[in-house]
């Protein structure tokens, strides 16, 4: 492990990862808060999880063969502009109005789905090949780690920053 955290490029990947999975989270909390306080329906929120849903359904057997074909590091800069631009989409929508929120999480899963198997391919080109487990076990346990933390921060920084600061903190993040 300790080879892994002072190789600085995998550092930088791995803090992208870290970042974007926890942003996305609190930006799932905010999103499924929202519809819900404005709709007081299950089936609205439901409809949240269906919009991130799709663009693994429709784009994701193609996402490989875009970022085969493109800059790996290019492709990932790219995909975590479009994240943040696509979730500052939010400070644009009245509290009343959430079908706009159900284009932003789609646009962000659909952006998701290239920087997801650019971020994976990259890994074995930045860390030998003896600490490829390694580093793939540290990717997956981020990934699940940062469930737990941002839907926790979610709450917190909605409490205490309000939706407004709360989205312009995870836009940071990006």
């Amino acid at each position: 492990m300790k080879q892994l955290l002072t190789n600085k490029d995998f550092m930088k990947l791995w803090i992208s990862q870290l970042l974007s999975q926890m942003t996305i989270n609190i930006m799932n909390f905010y999103v499924i808060t929202r519809v819900y306080q404005a709709t007081q329906s299950n089936i609205a929120v439901s409809l949240v999880w269906i919009a991130s849903a799709l663009p693994a359904l429709v784009f994701g057997p193609f996402s490989g063969v875009l970022v085969d074909n493109f800059s790996r590091k290019k492709m990932l800069v790219l995909t975590n502009i479009l994240q943040a631009i696509s979730v500052a989409g939010a400070l644009l929508i009245s509290p009343r109005h959430i079908f706009p929120l159900y284009v932003i999480t789609f646009l962000y899963w659909l952006f998701d789905q290239v920087y997801f198997p650019a971020q994976q391919a990259s890994v074995p080109s930045l860390v030998p090949k003896k600490l490829l487990d390694s580093a793939n076990g540290l990717f997956l346990i981020t990934q699940q780690a940062s469930i737990l933390l941002g839907f926790g921060m979610g709450g917190l920084l909605l409490g205490f920053l309000g939706p407004k600061l709360t989205i312009l903190l995870v836009n940071l993040l990006y």
